[in-house]
């Protein structure tokens, strides 16, 4: 799970990608990406959505079937999600199905996980 927190670029989101996703620790695991706390959300180049898919897909585990979530909670944050979705669902080399969501245990759902409120006691 990766949660943005304050201003968003793209930059961001390729130096994640290229970061984390370059883990041999974190190969073909599932993702949730939490944009709950994102303040500003700065993307003006629409066709950086399909460069940082084809980026993903390149990088996926063509090994293990794997899933992506995006916890979208603004308009704009929805549609880039489904920009972004839509050309790395549609790259053949990716094995990492994405969707992005409005509501976060419907997000947790579909990653195969339980939602537990940050208030629920624990035991």
């Amino acid at each position: 799970m990766a949660r943005c927190h304050g201003r968003l670029t793209w930059q961001d989101m390729f130096e994640y990608q290229q970061t984390a996703w370059a883990r041999p620790d974190l190969s073909g695991y599932s993702e949730l990406v939490d944009l709950t706390d994102v303040t500003e959300l700065v993307m003006p180049e629409v066709g950086k959505a399909q460069e940082l898919a084809n980026l993903s897909a390149s990088m996926d585990n063509r090994k293990t079937a794997s899933r992506f979530a995006i916890f979208a909670v603004t308009e704009l944050q929805f549609a880039m999600g489904r920009l972004y979705s839509a050309w790395r669902n549609e790259d053949h080399r990716t094995s990492k199905q994405t969707q992005v969501f409005r509501s976060l245990p419907e997000a947790l759902e579909w990653l195969g996980l339980k939602f537990m409120p940050k208030d629920a006691e624990t035991s």
